[in-house]
């Protein structure tokens, strides 16, 4: 996966014009120091080891090995291997993207895909449900931001009610045990965002399944949550700062 960056108004950079003029590329850290772009949150929290997604991955490269073995040479092997295991983490990616997409269609303008309901609709009415003690004023899909710390990043959904903003992250899963995939870069993810934004109530997980349609789950962190996950953050950003040798701060 690329890096993600973002300019200092808070506009994504994640691609530019090639020099010879024949498309576009993906931004390298060369390209941000010259226009002081500052580091994505996904690109700082990826500097931490995940070892439940490290062993997912595993898992799945050890199940595309034992269902195909029969090859003439193990360089065969090897690049067969390599290609099942990447078309099949791809369909998760997709799927999750695409979902995102739905929801973000929604929330920008009312609308969704007939091929979408199913997901889209109980994810919709989970979090109307879930804060109708708010009054609720505006949703605002997709936002990007700035801080001044040195890094930027998109929300998925800010709610805004008369008492503050509510702060939500999508995270498509697999299985039905919702609660139990809860891990600390995603509440560390919301501290940076939080950590942006003014008069923040609260920040949450909506967690979507993928192969149980309908099955959802809605993770509000704790106060005392997002402050540690901050620190947790905050400590990984002055890492990128380091071994980068460049500290977009402004």
């Amino acid at each position: 996966m690329s890096s993600h960056w973002y300019l200092q108004n808070g506009m994504p950079f994640y691609t530019i014009q090639r020099s010879d003029g024949t498309g576009i590329r993906d931004v390298t850290l060369r390209d941000a120091k010259k226009v002081q772009a500052l580091y994505s949150t996904t690109y700082i929290i990826n500097q931490l080891s995940k070892p439940q997604l490290e062993k997912w991955k595993i898992k799945q490269i050890l199940d595309v090995c034992f269902d195909h073995t029969a090859y003439d040479s193990r360089e065969e092997w090897e690049e067969k291997v390599w290609k099942l295991y990447r078309e099949k983490t791809e369909v998760y990616s997709t799927q999750g993207m695409l979902i995102h997409n739905q929801l973000e269609t929604y929330y920008l303008a009312g609308i969704i895909a007939p091929d979408a309901e199913d997901i889209v609709y109980p994810v919709i009415e989970l979090i109307e449900k879930s804060f109708k003690h708010h009054k609720i004023l505006k949703y605002r899909a997709e936002e990007s931001f700035a801080n001044k710390k040195g890094y930027g990043g998109k929300i998925d959904l800010i709610i805004e009610t008369e008492d503050g903003i509510i702060i939500l992250d999508f995270k498509t899963k697999q299985g039905d045990k919702l609660e139990k995939q809860l891990y600390n870069d995603y509440s560390m993810q919301l501290a940076a965002y939080s950590d942006t934004f003014k008069n923040v109530l609260f920040c949450g997980n909506v967690l979507i399944s993928v192969t149980h349609p309908g099955i959802n789950h809605i993770h509000v962190w704790s106060d005392e949550t997002i402050q540690k996950s901050n620190q947790m953050f905050n400590h990984l950003l002055e890492y990128c700062k380091l071994v980068n040798n460049y500290d977009p701060a402004f």
